[in-house]
């Protein structure tokens, strides 16, 4: 398995567990409402590179836990917003979500 594909099957355990959260209440059969994303959020540039993050907070007023995501790729490849469907799979279940971006070798160290 590459470490790419580690990365992405981690990430997914992760969200499963999260999925999985025993004091959920019992569904009725009403659709929850989406969460709300918002994606490319300028948080620091270092360098010249401007670094942004995508966060998916649940519907509803809080507060909620939070969990906080950092694509793989062997800090040299993959983005973001290769966890874009999870981090809104994660609001859904009653937590904000972020997924951030981080600059990659071998141009930084």
């Amino acid at each position: 398995m590459s470490r790419y594909a580690f990365a992405l099957f981690a990430s997914v355990a992760v969200a499963a567990l999260v999925a999985a959260r025993p004091d959920d209440p019992k569904p009725t059969g009403d659709k929850p409402a989406a969460p709300k994303v918002s994606k490319d959020v300028l948080f620091d540039t270092i360098d010249g590179t401007r670094l942004y993050l995508d966060v998916a907070v649940p519907d509803g007023t809080g507060p909620f836990p939070c969990v906080v995501m950092f694509h793989g790729g062997a800090w040299s490849m993959g983005s973001r917003k290769d966890l874009s469907s999870v981090i809104e799979m994660i609001a859904a279940r009653g937590y904000v979500a972020a997924t951030a971006s981080y600059r990659l070798a071998p141009k930084h160290q």
